[in-house]
């Protein structure tokens, strides 16, 4: 069942991250502490390079542990950090992204799919009343049409900022027939913009249908599995990024005699 599913992702083993984190530090501890003395030759020069290597396996098998986690955690802050660029405001984004959450919840597809289209629909979004009703038509159109959701926001940017015409899968896709446009006439953006918004409950309504079917009923439960790894993914997340920057700046402070190190070595 999904609770079972969830119960078993929340009482993830993290035993091994831990483990891996603690040896990470003691690494990287030992690194400085046999640089700091001034060890130079063959010993110390073992001795160091093994705690670098030590480290970096200590923290790659900790990130490999939890990588589904860590890739959904990822994708959101990737997507966060598009939406803060399209908006040029953090807060905007917070709650653009949030946005995406809520509808994702709601629709039959993956919050991952709906992630990869949100930067062309950020970009339309006020044509449509807010980002929420963008995505709802998208996903709307994606369903009835058989489209990713990426081709079809894709190609809802592209009509609603160059018209129509522009928009060659939704000719190939029977959209631009559905939406009540004819071959031969040319369209302005404006006109364009008119007839797709006049359709709006039209195309969204195939959400619902698509909702009840049991491809939907996977994407919701998809969902809800997906936030339950990005909230573990966001958690473990940090101290990894925190873990990393110890080793980068550990690298950074030492990097003449690392380099030395490696040369003598090799």
């Amino acid at each position: 069942s999904v609770a079972k599913s969830i119960k078993i992702a929340l009482e993830l083993d993290t035993s091994q991250f831990d483990k891996g984190m603690k040896s990470a530090k003691r690494d990287l501890s030992g690194l400085n502490s046999e640089l700091a003395n001034g060890k130079s030759k063959s010993e110390g020069y073992k001795v160091s390079m093994t705690a670098v290597a030590g480290a970096v396996a200590a923290v790659g098998a900790a990130a490999m542990g939890l990588k589904s986690a860590i890739d959904a955690a990822q994708s959101v802050e990737n997507l966060n950090v598009t939406l803060t660029t399209l908006y040029g405001d953090a807060d905007l984004a917070a709650k653009a992204m949030e946005t995406v959450k809520e509808q994702a919840s709601g629709l039959t597809f993956a919050l991952s799919d709906i992630q990869s289209g949100v930067p062309a629909l950020a970009l339309v979004e006020e044509k449509f009343g807010g980002l929420d009703n963008a995505i709802e038509y998208t996903a709307g159109v994606a369903s009835a049409f058989g489209m990713s959701f990426q081709e079809a926001a894709t190609n809802v940017q592209r009509s609603m900022t160059a018209g129509i015409g522009s928009a060659d899968l939704f000719r190939d896709k029977g959209v631009k027939a559905f939406l009540g446009f004819q071959e031969g006439v040319k369209y302005t953006t404006e006109e364009t913009q008119a007839m797709m918004l006049g359709m709006f409950e039209e195309v969204t309504a195939a959400n619902e249908a698509a909702a009840k079917t049991l491809t939907g009923q996977f994407s919701m439960v998809e969902d809800a599995m997906f936030a339950v790894s990005e909230a573990i993914g966001t958690a473990f997340g940090e101290t990894l990024k925190t873990e990393l920057a110890d080793l980068n700046a550990a690298f950074a402070e030492n990097k003449e005699q690392i380099l030395e190190v490696a040369k003598t070595i090799g």
